[in-house]
């Protein structure tokens, strides 16, 4: 009986891949792994906020929001106000005076937050909430109420009203 032997290990180029290819495996498991352990972005991810963050993972409540108003009358209204001794037409929201348009101008179309010929409230900042509920009152040259109501606006958006006469 012979109680010394030999034994050899044969390693091959083959193995020696195979043992790099599983390190690399394993890396890349472990990065991965350690990539999706990392907190999610904070922002604001409402696309129709003025502070949009296309990066945001998360919504962290800073979102705020502008939007316009437009508001107007037909030429049929326009011209009530003329037969009725209104020179001046002005619009206050909340209590505040915006802007004032002649009774002169009528529109046979919906204006867009841009038209000067319009009374326009542009770019109006309405907080961190995308819609926001506001009072109105058009008013006469002599301060004499000629319509009233509510409207609102929307993030980004603009909002036209046709006010009574």
């Amino acid at each position: 009986m012979n109680t010394s032997s030999n034994y050899y290990l044969r390693i091959t180029t083959n193995h020696l891949n195979q043992v790099n290819n599983m390190r690399v495996i394993f890396f890349a498991f472990t990065i991965l792994a350690l990539a999706s352990c990392k907190d999610p972005v904070p922002g604001c991810t409402n696309r129709n906020a003025e502070n949009y963050n296309v990066a945001a993972e998360e919504d962290d409540g800073t979102c705020s929001f502008r939007g316009g108003a437009v508001f107007y009358h037909d030429t049929q209204t326009g011209q009530q106000l003329l037969n009725n001794g209104v020179t001046n037409v002005r619009l206050f929201v909340d209590g505040t005076f915006m802007d004032s348009m002649s009774p002169n101008v009528g529109f046979s179309f919906v204006p867009t937050c841009d038209n000067v010929d319009a009374m326009i409230m542009s770019n109006f900042g309405i907080g961190n909430s995308p819609l926001k509920t506001f009072q109105y009152q058009i008013k006469d040259q002599d301060n004499n109420v000629l319509s009233s109501g509510t409207f609102e606006i929307r993030g980004n958006e603009c909002t036209a009203v046709k006010y009574p006469y």
